[in-house]
């Protein structure tokens, strides 16, 4: 197999048997699957993604050798090397609410995937903060949480240590708004919001062409730009990424923001 087979198929090498050799461990053969997996020049060449791993990870048998599940870590943290390295430093508002809690299918009964929204979130806020490392993480749902980070900590136990945080109800507008209070004499060149986009704590949601009403992303992105300007950033982003979209937004596109309904390894790309 391919390393891409390969990291698809372990629960199925699992079931037949191919860790083993006549009922006893086949080391070398474990050793093969892993030393596949994160093989560095492989995992360069496929452009392979760290949620690829992640989603790997989570699928994998109770069963699969440990060898093989550190495997993925390595291969994850291999992978970093592929998401693009931005022009500066950035804000990633990582949403830690209640509904991030969800399946990133929604329920879909015995295809229900196991990755939550809140762990593709995780992952994607560490994994640019690996190829950003001055970028700001904030993880919210009604309050912002001070995050510390351990360098030692590989990219999948850091998205895990992340989505630990909040619960709660969401307040898309607070890390717009804790870097305008903050963090408001760092020069970021924009920002990131991870979420469901199911701000209900505060008022006014926008529509596919018009605001309906002034949104707290808004109010906080046009301060975010002003400070930004101020300190030499001349073309500030936003990028509103809305894991399960529907027909609205915390913030209408425009040519200083973006909306990226779903998720996979091309939003790194986009």
């Amino acid at each position: 197999m391919g390393p891409q087979a390969l990291r698809m198929n372990l629960n199925t090498l699992l079931r037949h048997d191919v860790f083993e050799s006549g009922n006893v461990r086949d080391n070398a053969m474990i050793d093969y699957v892993a030393g596949q997996l994160a093989d560095p020049a492989a995992i360069a060449r496929s452009r392979q993604f760290p949620y690829q791993f992640l989603a790997a990870y989570l699928n994998a048998a109770d069963r699969v050798p440990q060898k093989i599940k550190a495997s993925l870590h390595e291969a994850a943290e291999i992978a970093c090397g592929n998401v693009p390295e931005l022009p500066g430093p950035i804000v990633i508002g990582l949403d830690t609410s209640g509904s991030m809690g969800c399946a990133i299918t929604g329920n879909r009964g015995r295809g229900t995937s196991k990755i939550r929204c809140v762990d593709v979130a995780a992952l994607f806020a560490a994994a640019i903060l690996r190829r950003n490392p001055d970028s700001l993480v904030i993880p919210f749902d009604t309050r912002a949480y001070r995050v510390g980070i351990d360098p030692s900590d590989s990219i999948l136990s850091l998205s895990k240590r992340l989505a630990q945080y909040g619960g709660g109800g969401t307040d898309c507008s607070i890390p717009l708004r804790e870097a305008n209070t903050n963090h408001r004499s760092r020069p970021f060149v924009g920002c990131v919001l991870v979420s469901d986009n199911e701000s209900w704590s505060t008022s006014g949601r926008a529509g596919r062409y018009r605001y309906q009403a002034s949104t707290g992303v808004m109010t906080e992105w046009q301060t975010f730009r002003k400070n930004a300007q101020r300190r030499g950033v001349s073309d500030p982003k936003l990028v509103c990424i809305d894991i399960q979209p529907y027909g609205s937004s915390q913030a209408s596109e425009r040519d200083d923001i973006l909306n990226i309904g779903g998720f996979s390894d091309a939003v790194f790309n986009v």
